[in-house]
């Protein structure tokens, strides 16, 4: 994510756009903004490896991250819509996953055609560890490039709690964005 304290830009680059002045009114993300607005595939870099890894505190609390978050994504109705577009698919596909997901597990395990019976949780099964096993090897090859160990063994209980939240912290970030 772009924050801050991993962001950084010339400061020629900053004056010349007027820094943060179209994102005056914004509490938080205007950095996030900044960069969106003026970056270009000619002028950005994306940094993957250890050395230039930020690290930062985590928050003290579930009630205090939940805000946090909620927050940051008060201004996501400020991205263009191509971004927007993006991060809402992403975001819908995360949540439509696990959501059939459970519903087949709920289902019979079988269904019939005319007079063969089709047995679809293997085919379930597949599907779960092909996505599962494809955001394994992702999030593994990034950990390595950032020399960060111990992360995985988490990533399957983030991911599932992460599409349910998603949601919900997007709507507190609507609601906060109406309360500024």
């Amino acid at each position: 994510m772009g924050v801050g304290n991993n962001l950084s830009y010339r400061k020629e680059l900053f004056y010349r756009n007027k820094g943060f002045i179209s994102h005056y009114n914004t509490s938080v993300g205007d950095d996030d903004l900044f960069v969106s607005q003026v970056a270009t595939k000619k002028n950005t870099e994306v940094l993957i490896d250890a050395e230039n890894a930020i690290h930062t505190t985590p928050t003290s609390s579930f009630k205090l991250w939940m805000r946090q978050k909620g927050s940051r994504y008060s201004t996501v109705s400020k991205y263009n819509p191509k971004a927007r577009f993006s991060l809402s698919l992403f975001y819908a596909s995360q949540l439509l996953f696990y959501v059939s997901f459970i519903a087949l597990l709920c289902m019979k395990p079988a269904f019939s055609i005319g007079d063969r019976t089709v047995f679809f949780i293997p085919i379930l099964v597949f599907f779960f560890l092909l996505r599962s096993g494809s955001q394994f090897i992702i999030y593994h090859n990034a950990a390595k490039h950032l020399g960060e160990n111990g992360l995985l063994p988490g990533l399957m209980a983030y991911d599932f709690l992460f599409a349910f939240l998603t949601p919900f912290q997007r709507l507190m970030g609507r609601m906060s964005k109406g309360a500024q």
